[in-house]
């Protein structure tokens, strides 16, 4: 009968170089993978990682039929390898949009977005000018959070692993860019996907009715 470690089988001893003890190993999820046979008998990795993502997605709160504002969880898309999980969201207006956990709870999204534009004569009055659901000061503004420790509007140090997260908010959604290691890669993907943004507003105003 083959040994198993957890959900590893040892299929072949390979070179590990040095000495090392490094055996080849199937997952019972399909996955090949390289492990130290001492990580095995100590019962350190007893997966490809999988375990490890199963075990994540199982403490992850269910949402499915809460509310946030005009918002109404559907339920969880597949969660993307060292990302946040999206939750399929279903808005009163009755347009879909993916969402993370953490900005529905905390209230920074509340609708697909129809909210904004609902409110737009309100916060017109106050100066304030919306297209698309987007905020045109906001998004010129270089101003950068006291909160935000990289000195990069739009990027934040990931304190567990140091990966540098771009991300950018257009039209209610906040969409990830991307995990680095450096911070100038993180900026970089993020001075891009403004470019883009603003290439889509343009489009929209000279779409808008004259006058508007």
């Amino acid at each position: 009968m083959e040994q198993k470690y957890g959900k590893l089988t040892p299929i072949r001893k390979i070179d590990g170089g040095g000495g090392r003890n490094i055996w080849e190993c199937r997952c019972d999820c399909g996955n090949i993978c390289r492990v130290r046979m001492s990580s095995l008998t100590s019962g350190h990795t007893k997966s490809c990682g999988c375990l490890r993502a199963e075990n994540h997605k199982a403490k992850i709160q269910d949402m499915t039929g809460m509310r946030f504002g005009k918002l109404v969880v559907l339920g969880m898309e597949k969660q993307r390898p060292g990302l946040p999980a999206l939750w399929k969201c279903r808005c009163d207006c009755g347009n879909i949009t993916y969402q993370e956990a953490s900005n529905l709870k905390k209230g920074f999204v509340v609708s697909c977005g129809c909210y904004q534009r609902e409110n737009g004569k309100r916060l017109y009055k106050r100066n304030l000018h919306y297209v698309g659901g987007t905020q045109l000061e906001l998004i010129r503004s270089k101003k950068v959070w006291k909160t935000n420790k990289t000195g990069v509007k739009g990027v934040y140090q990931e304190a567990k692993t140091g990966k540098y997260i771009a991300h950018l908010t257009f039209q209610g959604n906040r969409k990830i860019l991307g995990r680095f290691d450096c911070l100038e890669d993180a900026r970089m993907a993020r001075e891009a996907a403004e470019q883009e943004r603003d290439q889509k507003l343009q489009l929209i105003l000279q779409n808008m009715p004259a006058g508007r």
